[in-house]
C-alpha cells in the first residue's frame, strides 16, 4: 500500500497557499466589497501627461469605480510608462487598486515590469507612487537583467529599471554586469 502522507502534506499546503492569498485579497479590498461600485467601465484606459506628453496609461479589462472612497478596482491590468515619448516599461497584474485622488495604484498577483532593454522585474504585490514617479514592493522580488537573476525582499525603482535598490539580496551577476554595475556607481560618486 502506497504511503499516502506525502500527497496529503502536499495538498495540505496547496490549500494554505490558496487561503492565504485569498486573505490577503479579501483585506486588500473589504473596504471597497462592502459597497457598490459608482460606475462599472470594461476595457477602461486612464492617461497621465505632463506638458502634453504621456507619462504612463494604464489599461484594464474591467474597472469598478467607487466616487466616494475615490478609488477604482481594475482587473487584468497593464501600465506602459513613457520616457521621452517612448515607451520605458510595461508593468503587468492580475487586479489593482487605483487611488483616483493621486493616481497611486497597488498592483497584485503575478505582477511584472518588463523594461525596453529586457530587464525584468516579478513580485506580487508592487506599488506605483505617482507623485515621485517610483515603483516600490516590500514582497519577494525577483529582478531578471540577460544572465544575472537577483532575488530579495522589497525593491525600489523607477519605472524603468535603471536606478534600483533591493534588501535582503541573493543572487547571481555576470561578470559583465557586475563591471557595468561597478561603473554605473563609479559615475554617480562625487
Amino acid at each position: 500500500m502506497r504511503d499516502k502522507r506525502p500527497v496529503l502534506a502536499a495538498l495540505l499546503l496547496a490549500s494554505i497557499t490558496l487561503l492565504s492569498c485569498s486573505e490577503r485579497v479579501v483585506e486588500e479590498s473589504a473596504e471597497l466589497r462592502d459597497i457598490t461600485p459608482t460606475q462599472t467601465i470594461e476595457n477602461f484606459t486612464m492617461t497621465e501627461s505632463y506638458e502634453a506628453n504621456a507619462e504612463w496609461k494604464l489599461l484594464a479589462k474591467h474597472a469598478d469605480i467607487y466616487d466616494k472612497k475615490k478609488t477604482a478596482l481594475v482587473t487584468d491590468l497593464r501600465v506602459d510608462f513613457y520616457k521621452d515619448g517612448e515607451v520605458s516599461s510595461v508593468l503587468t497584474a492580475d487586479w489593482g487598486i487605483i487611488d483616483l485622488s493621486n493616481n497611486d495604484m497597488t498592483a497584485y498577483d503575478h505582477v511584472m515590469v518588463i523594461a525596453s532593454e529586457g530587464e525584468r522585474l516579478e513580485t506580487s504585490k508592487l506599488r506605483w507612487d505617482a507623485s515621485d514617479f517610483r515603483i516600490r514592493s516590500d514582497e519577494p522580488v525577483r529582478f531578471t537583467k540577460g544572465e544575472s537573476v537577483i532575488n530579495g525582499i522589497g525593491f525600489d525603482s523607477d519605472p524603468a529599471l535603471t536606478n534600483f535598490s533591493t534588501t535582503k539580496m541573493v543572487g547571481t551577476l555576470t561578470d559583465e554586469d557586475v563591471q557595468e554595475y561597478s561603473e554605473e556607481d563609479e559615475e554617480l560618486a562625487p
